[in-house]
């Protein structure tokens, strides 16, 4: 299992991009059984969550949303996430036997927020 943190990107570039459809392929290329990714809960702000019926904030739910709804990742991942945690959400991979590659190709785009 693999982990990978989107701390800091905004959720218009993951959208906008194609990072977690690379997050899941490379995961699958790795013949890694599952990757869990890391967007945080939203709850650092002191103002009221305008997500209350769901259990993570606006990035989680653009992650949530493109793992469920990109038909491109079916080929690698099965259909049902892991959103039992607040601030990831795990991503079961279909089974490869025969992996080329070791590591993430981290080309993927600049981060939008530094500490």
């Amino acid at each position: 299992m693999r982990k990978i943190d989107l701390h800091g990107y905004h959720p218009d570039t993951v959208r906008d991009s194609n990072l977690i459809l690379d997050i899941v392929r490379q995961a699958w290329e790795m013949a890694e059984d599952s990757v869990v990714i890391v967007h945080g809960h939203g709850r650092a702000r002191a103002a009221r969550r305008p997500f209350s019926n769901s259990n993570t904030g606006y990035l989680g739910l653009v992650v949530r949303g493109i793992l469920r709804h990109d038909e491109r990742l079916r080929q690698w991942m099965y259909a049902k996430v892991d959103v039992s945690h607040d601030g990831s959400t795990t991503v079961r991979l279909r089974k490869n036997d025969q992996p080329i590659r070791t590591e993430f190709d981290l080309a993927w785009p600049e981060s939008d927020f530094r500490s």
